[in-house]
């Protein structure tokens, strides 16, 4: 069933508005495009966590809903949702990690597993009656589908079949109908043919969105073999070779901020907004980036051979996926690590620069960043450190040097460090970024301004004012 429906997705009329991830299946689906076959969980578990990182990022800094109202407003592939699919080779506790991390419908992704215990179930009841009324199931409108009596015999077998279990051998180490609570629930479906007649039901899983589990400790992935740098001046960390031309780097990198690939066209674009490449041009390009970034430890191409679409593989990661990991915590320590990854203004180095700003990719990592350095200035403050707080603002200016919340975490801190001078500094710093010629001051945001004199015209500090 569930190999029925992996076909199905690959082939149909929108697969290419798409991806569909496969696990515990063969090869025989990687001649489709935008279809991957997936043979490290874990691996793919991390992926998912980043996707889910960075989508609820791009909502939030996008004021979007979901990634479903972001479609009809952006036709664009940054909303693009991705559908995993466990096969019955998939063992148990995989499928759970699956469905704990990858069930997000808000951030346009899905996971479909076959099992189940059935414990909470949901029955329709569809007759041959003209007169069927639609149903609300599960927050969408059903109408059933007439099936003529013909061909209920027929259907009757296949229920028959699906409900008979006895013949199916149990997973190893999972007991046959032993339940695993809050996993999934069930769908019972029941047909009756005729008015009267014996009411057969078999019941269809449902998965049921269960809270993601909690994040690594240190917020380090540890899967990554190389790692593009985009905080600061473009880096490719751990590839086989120097990149002997610049185009096929900045392929890399485009494909890096873009975890379910880019076809063609799509990277072809990005690079050359102003011109049409030859497909000669686009395949080399190809294929010095692959030959770049060489091998993983299992033997296969960090860039993987596609025929009009291009996707990394899993072993590549980009220290924007770390921050964000680690930017998700609740603990200052790890805050702080993830602001020691900033190096500077994100995407610098770039030939094509306009590609990040456009697609909102660039401007989602400047928020992103300046938020988690005012959050950790804040506790600074609060925990009487200047110095750190002084630290951690200036690293976020060094990715939006014009951002005057953090010119104000900066006189908080030297007057918290009884330091009169530093104010003045910090002002005077900001003025020379900001003013006109005529009026310097008029240019200073009223905020900035009021704080300003409320700390010079106080002649001591006071603990009130801490």
């Amino acid at each position: 069933m569930v190999r029925a429906l992996a076909l199905e997705l690959a082939t149909s009329h929108w697969a290419d508005q798409f991806d569909v991830v496969l696990v515990g299946f063969g090869a025989e689906f990687g001649r489709f495009d935008r279809v991957r076959a997936v043979s490290d969980v874990p691996a793919l578990i991390h992926e998912l966590w980043c996707r889910r990182l960075r989508a609820e990022a791009l909502l939030r800094n996008a004021n979007f809903r979901s990634f479903a109202e972001a479609r009809c407003f952006e036709p664009t592939g940054t909303w693009d949702p991705l559908v995993v699919i466990c096969g019955p080779s998939t063992p148990e506790s995989q499928v759970a990690d699956l469905l704990d991390v990858g069930s997000h419908a808000a951030g346009g992704m899905a996971v479909i597993a076959a099992g189940g215990n059935g414990e909470a179930s949901h029955t329709l009841r569809l007759s041959t009656s003209e007169d069927s009324p639609p149903l609300e199931l599960i927050g969408s409108v059903v109408f059933p589908q007439q099936i003529a009596v013909e061909e209920l015999a027929d259907l009757d077998a296949i229920l028959g079949a699906a409900i008979d279990r006895e013949s199916v051998a149990s997973s190893a180490g999972f007991e046959a109908g032993s339940p695993r609570p809050g996993r999934a629930a069930g769908l019972s479906v029941a047909f009756e043919s005729a008015p009267g007649a014996e009411v057969r039901e078999v019941t269809v899983p449902v998965p049921v969105i269960a809270e993601p589990p909690p994040i690594p400790p240190d917020g380090e992935s540890g899967t990554y073999e190389v790692e593009v740098g985009v905080l600061g001046p473009i880096e490719i960390r751990g590839a086989a070779r120097e990149f002997t031309r610049a185009w096929a780097q900045e392929l890399v990198v485009y494909l890096a901020l873009h975890p379910n690939g880019a076809s063609s066209d799509a990277w072809a674009t990005a690079l050359w907004p102003d011109r049409v490449m030859a497909p000669s041009s686009l395949h080399s390009t190809a294929s010095v980036a692959r030959r770049s970034l060489g091998q993983g430890r299992d033997g296969h191409d960090h860039l993987p051979r596609s025929h009009g679409r291009l996707a990394l593989a899993p072993t590549v990661g980009t220290d924007w996926d770390r921050f964000v990991l680690l930017a998700a915590t609740d603990r200052p320590d790890s805050w702080r690590s993830a602001l020691e990854l900033v190096r500077g203004r994100p995407f610098e180095g770039l030939r094509s620069s306009d590609w990040p700003v456009l697609e909102g990719i660039g401007p989602s990592i400047e928020s992103t960043v300046v938020d988690l350095s005012g959050r950790f200035a804040g506790v600074r403050l609060r925990a009487g450190d200047p110095r750190g707080a002084e630290w951690a603002a200036r690293r976020g200016l060094l990715v939006s040097p014009y951002d005057e919340r953090l010119y104000r975490m900066l006189m908080r801190a030297a007057d918290l460090g009884g330091n009169p001078a530093g104010v003045e500094a910090v002002m005077a710093e900001l003025v020379r970024l900001v003013a006109d010629d005529i009026e310097p001051l008029d240019s200073v945001h009223p905020s900035t301004m009021e704080l300003y004199r409320s700390l010079t015209r106080r002649r001591t500090l006071s603990p009130a004012s801490r």
